[in-house]
């Protein structure tokens, strides 16, 4: 795997998110765990690819939108709440969409497009980031990332 040095990135993604652009700190999110994993080129991410994503960089990732939003979004904060609706390590349809209630990525029983998500600091808490849809595909992908947030104890 290549090595990649994110910092430039990571100042840009705090830049965003101290501006208010949430889609666009949303997109360079995306941006850098692709690059994190070497998967830039392809544009999406698999299972098997989560285990590259260095756990130093995903946790200032995560940092960076905590602080960012005062607690209010970031993966730890995903985790908390899949977790508090009785999510485990693995793919549950029913929590995941509970989970897709909760944090307003699923409304009247379906799955908003990207396009129609909330972009901004009225969202509701965990909503943000998103990348997941946008470029996994994978039902559930929220679960797999928890199960490397716990690998890499954040």
């Amino acid at each position: 795997m290549a090595i990649y040095n994110s910092e430039d990135d990571c100042i840009k993604l705090r830049e965003l998110l101290m501006l208010g652009k949430l889609k666009e700190a949303d997109q360079k999110t995306a941006q850098i765990i692709l690059k994190l994993t070497n998967r830039e080129k392809q544009g999406c991410l698999y299972q098997e690819h989560l285990v590259d994503l260095p756990c130093h960089q995903l946790k200032i990732i995560n940092q960076i939108w905590y602080e960012a939003s005062n607690g209010y979004f970031g993966f730890s904060v995903q985790k908390k709440l899949y977790q508090d609706l009785g999510g485990k390590h693995y793919y549950d349809p029913k929590i995941w969409c509970a989970f897709g209630e909760k944090v307003g990525w699923r409304k009247n029983d379906n799955w908003l497009s990207y396009t129609d998500l909330n972009f901004n600091l009225w969202a509701p808490q965990g909503h943000l980031p998103m990348l997941g849809m946008q470029f996994w595909g994978l039902r559930g992908w929220l679960t797999l990332l928890i199960n490397r947030l716990n690998s890499c104890q954040i």
